[in-house]
This record gives C-alpha cells, sequence and structure tokens, in this order.
C-alpha cells in the first residue's frame, strides 16, 4: 500500500479560494478557519489580507494552536486594487509598496512563514 501523501509534502487549501467571500478581507473568516483547522488532512493554509485586527488576533491564536504552516497571499488585494508594483509611474509604485507594506505587516501579524507576491506586466 503507498504511503499516505502528507509523508512527503504538506497539503494547503488557500481559504479565500475555497471561500470567495473572504478574498476582500471581510467575511467569517474564524469560522471558515475553523474548518479547515479541523481537518487533519491539511497541514498549510493560506490566507490573505484581513481587515478587522481583532479578527486577525483571533485567527492568529488559532493558527499557534493547530501546527500548520502559514501563508499569506498578497494577490487577491494587488488584483482588486489594481496595484503595480512595478509600475514605470513612481507615484503609482509608491502607492502599490505602501500598500505591500501593510499586507507585510498583517503576513507577519498571522504568522506566515510565506508571503506569495504577483506583479503585473508594465507597458
Amino acid at each position: 500500500m503507498p504511503e499516505p501523501i502528507e509523508s512527503h509534502c504538506r497539503v494547503g487549501v488557500l481559504l479565500p479560494m475555497a471561500y470567495p467571500e473572504l478574498a476582500g478581507g471581510g467575511g467569517p473568516l474564524l469560522e471558515k478557519l475553523g474548518k479547515v483547522l479541523e481537518d487533519e488532512f491539511f497541514g498549510a493554509v493560506e490566507l490573505c489580507q484581513v481587515n478587522d485586527d481583532r479578527v486577525r488576533r483571533e485567527a492568529r491564536a488559532a493558527l499557534d494552536g493547530a501546527g500548520v504552516d502559514v501563508i499569506f497571499a498578497s494577490q487577491p488585494t494587488i488584483l482588486a486594487q489594481k496595484l503595480n508594483l512595478n509600475a514605470a509611474d513612481p507615484a503609482e509604485r509608491r502607492h502599490a509598496v505602501e500598500i505591500c507594506q501593510g499586507l507585510i505587516d498583517q503576513a507577519y501579524e498571522l504568522g506566515a512563514r510565506i508571503m506569495m507576491v504577483m506583479s503585473v506586466r508594465s507597458g
């Protein structure tokens, strides 16, 4: 009998893709996160922007106790706000960097070890 996949990798879920209502930084994050953390199949969870400070703190507490890898996805925010980290216009680029710096802070607050970032093609 082959070994279970969990013995070779940590299977994760991109929470805002599984629950699109979370992609904007709101929605029932704690409820949906709890469902994923209860499932022993998942060893990693990818979160995105969380607008509410209290919810972010409660999510961190749940994540700390779950023993899963935490990954932070900045793509939903970058796409929704049409941010361009490599814009030719300095003001547009500076705005994108400022928003992403806030996302870095959120990733840190959530205990993420990895933050996914994307860029768009300029010109």
